[in-house]
């Protein structure tokens, strides 16, 4: 998806979470017919077969923009631990090749802290876990 097309899926996802907002303000105001008329109205859009896909369409490419992952190598350049992070989930996996498995625990048992560059996860590195 070009950067054009990426703008628009994210200001369409601020839009429509804009205007449940705005509807679940409204609904809390005095009753009012016009009031009351305006909120059914953006109710029926947000509820729209049409609006639902392109809510489920923008959130999967939010989802996507915002996926990373990183890498802990070895000095050798095998990968010990891989870090994927989506909005809401971390998913840590050490290398299922037991040699360079009680390698990666065995370094990582030395830090205290182990800082990964995070980066698209459409740009992975190199090579991956087996």
């Amino acid at each position: 998806m070009n950067a054009p097309e990426a703008s628009a899926q994210a200001t369409l996802s601020d839009t429509l979470k804009l205007l449940e907002e705005v509807s679940t303000y409204l609904k809390r105001l005095p009753h009012v017919p016009v009031t009351a008329q305006l909120v059914r109205k953006i109710d029926a859009h947000l509820e729209s077969p049409e609006t639902i896909s392109a809510r489920r369409l923008a959130t999967e490419h939010e989802r996507a923009q915002g996926a990373r992952s990183a890498v802990f190598f070895d000095a050798l350049g095998v990968p010990l631990v891989e870090l994927e992070v989506y909005a809401d989930r971390v998913t840590i996996q050490i290398t299922p090749l037991e040699h360079f498995r009680s390698v990666a625990i065995a370094r990582l048992q030395t830090r205290d802290v182990l800082e990964l560059p995070l980066v698209p996860l459409r740009e992975r590195r190199r090579g991956g876990l087996v």
